[in-house]
């Protein structure tokens, strides 16, 4: 132990010593809960922030937004003229401007020739029916001709699998026969699903001109596709959907877009469900990261303070013992060795060493004892500081 330590520990009271020394045995255990305590409020406010959960809640979820499928008619007849450049193209113009109308819910997409074909599932992303619909064609159907029943079927199927006791068909074609009007009915019969029609062409008609650049021809004449109104209404009436004649405006997609952008209810009762959730209880622990910070609080604001202010009281006492009895045993030591100021009598004469008159029983300081008591004086303060 050095001289600098020993004064230190006489200069602390010894229980205050205990506390304060950071090499005391004893003040191991007390300066570890600090840490204790440190460590188990991380742990909480860790936990806390994690979302702890040991309850669920039913909470009922409803689907406001509607469901609906785009059927498009793929046979040769949509090759027909009577609307430049031919219905094809007019009925993938319209379905593409159609989608854009519909912001909300989800949208599936069938095309139908001899028979009806999924293209895609109920979708909310718009954007993967956008690259599907321009490469719909009757040329890519596996078996040629005109089956609108087997499409319907594959949009209740599609509806049905997303659990949608109730939705839109929107079907895009340019005619039906009688057969296949009631075949139709006969799919949706016992269905509450709306089917909304957009008739592409006119009734007036138009040769079918395939791509290769030759006429469909039948018996050795030209087949001419007339649009029959009459049996497009029937399913349209019988639904409760709505019928749509192909306009050069855009103004039967807004229609049919409208109609169909929200369910028959307001309600999908078929997504109606109830779903369970999590109760986050992680704020229940904050009562006791409260209290454990007010309780470091407490003790940083109220002990240290007493502590420090004890520590400063006794420091002061001690100090100033130590200060008096240095200095007297210091002027002692000094007065040993050699006064610290000759006492000389001159009367009338100039001292050779101070250079100044002096008169009669001045006291004349002798240059060396000066220096002298100016050095001794220099090195009390040295250890005054140092300790």
């Amino acid at each position: 132990m050095d001289k600098r330590q020993s004064a230190n520990i006489r200069l602390i009271a010894p229980h205050l010593s205990k506390l304060l020394s950071g090499n005391a045995a004893s003040t191991g255990k007390a300066k570890r809960w600090p840490i204790v305590a440190l460590a188990a409020g991380w742990l909480i406010a860790v936990i806390a922030l994690a979302g702890p959960s040991w309850q669920k809640v039913e909470i009922p979820a409803v689907n406001l937004a509607g469901a609906r499928v785009l059927v498009m008619d793929m046979s040769r007849s949509m090759y027909a003229t009577d609307i430049a450049p031919n219905r094809l193209d007019q009925a993938r113009f319209k379905a593409l401007d159609m989608l854009p109308e519909w912001k909300e819910g989800s949208t599936g997409l069938v095309a139908y020739a001899g028979d009806g074909y999924i293209v895609s599932p109920l979708t909310d992303d718009a954007s993967t029916l956008r690259n599907l619909i321009p490469n719909l064609s009757p040329e890519i159907m596996p078996i040629q001709g005109s089956n609108p029943a087997a499409g319907i079927q594959q949009a209740i199927d599609l509806l049905k699998q997303a659990g949608y006791a109730d939705g839109d068909i929107v079907l895009m074609t340019d005619g039906m026969s009688q057969s296949e009007s009631k075949a139709a009915l006969n799919v949706l019969k016992g269905t509450k699903y709306r089917v909304s029609i957009l008739a592409v062409g006119t009734q007036q008609g138009a040769p079918i001109k395939l791509p290769n650049g030759s006429l469909l021809e039948q018996n050795g004449a030209p087949v001419i596709a007339k649009l029959d109104l009459d049996t497009l209404s029937a399913i349209t009436k019988e639904t409760g959907g709505i019928l749509q004649l192909w306009q050069p405006t855009n103004r039967d997609v807004e229609n049919i877009a409208a109609y169909t952008s929200k369910p028959q209810d307001g309600v999908a009762e078929g997504k109606s469900k109830s779903i369970e959730e999590r109760i986050n209880e992680g704020f229940w622990l904050i009562i006791p990261l409260v209290l454990l910070t007010l309780l470091a609080f407490a003790v940083a604001s109220c002990w240290l303070p007493c502590l420090w202010c004890c520590r400063f009281i006794r420091f002061r006492q001690q100090y100033s013992k130590l200060t008096t009895s240095k200095r007297t045993s210091t002027l002692k030591r000094v007065s040993l060795k050699r006064p610290p100021m000759a006492l000389r009598r001159r009367s009338g004469k100039v001292s050779p060493n101070t250079k100044q008159v002096i008169t009669k029983g001045q006291l004349i300081p002798s240059p060396n004892s000066t220096i002298r008591f100016l050095a001794t004086t220099w090195e009390m303060r040295k250890r005054r500081q140092a300790i």
